[in-house]
């Protein structure tokens, strides 16, 4: 399905959904949704998918009911409906600002190949999430210090000028601010920097294993034998899995440490001929 917080107009998050399931299954139609929406007649949702009307309270319920939306994507669709009700000015501003929020932190900056080569090391992510620490200070040791003394303040100086010079941070007033909150690279497509970057997120592992305490980590691993058609939707999963793992631990202002979450899923032996 596609992506909620891709969309700021309600209408088109529907129109889209019902297009694409249609294009997967001809016998679908705006009648069979109605019904499992409980609806006892398909012009009322019509009405609303043409924009003549907006969905009411009951509607909404069940729409969300039927999408399994979590209780943050049910509030970012009721605040889409909202938007289109909303006659005043301010409320409607107040309302736009909570939305794009929610985009912000759910739809990931794509970072170009030419930004990541720049930034092509673990600490660089590091620096950016530090600034949600509760005891975050902008002063280049200090940053050295939590990181272990791994990194030097030369090093830090350096990196903290190309996250502001590739637009992922802004410094006001001896603070770092995050342009966007989530950020990820071109998926699925070779690139030797970020070959190298991963290969950095894989040593910090292993280093993890001898120096951190174990109440402090988490290390698991399994072996399992597939079916090659399921590698494209484990991959989904392992996405899914991450986003809701971050949305669970992950803390905005008041974080009291950074950590890293690696994930690897690749074969043990080779394809057959």
């Amino acid at each position: 399905m596609t992506n909620l917080y891709s969309y700021k107009d309600y209408r088109h998050f529907l129109n889209d959904f019902i297009d694409d399931k249609k294009k997967h299954n001809p016998s679908f139609s705006i009648a069979l949704l109605a019904k499992k929406l409980n609806l006892s007649h398909t012009s009322s949702l019509n009405k609303v998918l043409r924009g003549q009307r907006n969905p009411g309270d009951d509607l909404i319920k069940s729409l969300c009911a039927y999408f399994d939306f979590s209780p943050e994507e049910e509030g970012y669709f009721i605040d889409l409906v909202s938007l289109e009700k909303e006659s005043n000015p301010i409320q409607k501003a107040k309302l736009l600002n909570r939305i794009n929020k929610l985009v912000n932190r759910n739809i990931p900056n794509i970072i170009p190949d030419n930004h990541f080569s720049l930034i092509s090391n673990w600490y660089s992510y590091a620096l950016i999430e530090m600034c949600r620490l509760k005891d975050f200070k902008l002063d280049f040791n200090w940053i050295s210090s939590r990181l272990k003394n791994k990194v030097s303040s030369l090093q830090i100086e350096e990196t903290i000028n190309r996250l502001v010079y590739i637009n992922l941070i802004n410094i006001n007033d001896d603070k770092i601010e995050l342009n966007q909150n989530r950020h990820q690279t071109s998926t699925d497509i070779p690139n030797d920097y970020i070959k190298e970057y991963h290969e950095e997120s894989i040593k910090k592992g292993i280093d993890s294993i001898r120096e951190e305490a174990i109440e402090r980590r988490y290390i698991s691993s399994s072996t399992i034998a597939v079916k090659k058609e399921s590698i494209h939707e484990a991959k989904k999963l392992i996405d899914q899995f991450q986003d809701n793992l971050s949305l669970l631990v992950e803390s905005n202002d008041s974080a009291d440490d950074i950590y890293m979450l690696n994930i690897q899923y690749f074969p043990l032996t080779k394809e057959s001929e």
